[in-house]
């Protein structure tokens, strides 16, 4: 697992651009760093609200069941098998921080990794939850609250790893490229094909167009602006 993922030292004469992350990994990150955010800033109490807040998170968790399997089918970088490490090797990264030598990745990072899967567990529990209503309420809060705490470290990881390695991982979200050692970059494989996200999004798209028919909208609206009034 994750051979050949560190991208060289800075300095090293013989770099070069390539792709790191496929279109779909970065609109896929892009569009839920903005579902999460609105929706974490926008309250539900009111009705024009509870709208934004409700639609955005709904789209946040059908972002994260997209974000599952294109895990497993997605490019090299983009899959849980490449920035999954082992225990040891988080703990041996995180340690690299306290002398100030941090390796460059190609992918994410070891702690990067990690963080990526716990973003999802939380990001779809906020959202399960915030559909399930009633007395699920409390638990939507506390999964809303521990989300604002991973965000913020998550942006201070990136500041962190950015500083350390001089690499730029925002940039590098938005281009999709990295530059690596020319013998690191002979080594990854080409981008999968756009198709295979086409059709995820649009199996995606049809299941969640049909459950949210099937959710009781006005019923949550009335919970979220009377705090539990509209429960029989």
């Amino acid at each position: 697992m994750n051979a050949g993922n560190v991208a060289g030292r800075i300095g090293n004469e013989a770099m070069k651009s390539i792709f790191v992350w496929d279109l779909p990994t970065r609109i896929f990150h892009w569009a839920l760093a903005i579902c999460v955010a609105v929706a974490l800033i926008v309250t539900p109490e009111a009705s024009s609200g509870f709208v934004v807040h409700a639609t955005t998170g709904y789209l946040a968790l059908l972002l994260v069941i997209f974000r599952l399997p294109w895990g497993f089918l997605g490019s090299r970088h983009s899959r849980f098998a490449d920035f999954l490490y082992p225990p040891d090797k988080v703990v041996d990264f995180a340690r690299q921080h306290l002398r100030f030598k941090v390796p460059r990745h190609v992918g994410h990072n070891p702690l990067g990794g990690w963080m990526v899967v716990i973003l999802l567990v939380f990001v779809a529990g906020a959202a399960i939850t915030g559909l399930l209503g009633g007395s699920w309420r409390g638990l939507h809060g506390l999964f809303g609250n521990l989300l604002i705490l991973l965000v913020l470290l998550h942006i201070f990881g990136v500041v962190v790893d950015t500083l350390l390695t001089r690499d730029n991982v925002v940039w590098a979200m938005i281009t999709g490229r990295k530059k690596v050692d020319e013998a690191v970059a002979a080594k990854e494989p080409p981008l999968v094909g756009w198709w295979r996200a086409l059709i995820l999004a649009l199996l995606v798209a049809g299941v969640g167009g049909y459950l949210y028919g099937q959710i009781d909208w006005t019923g949550l609206a009335a919970e979220h602006r009377g705090g539990g009034e509209g429960e029989e």
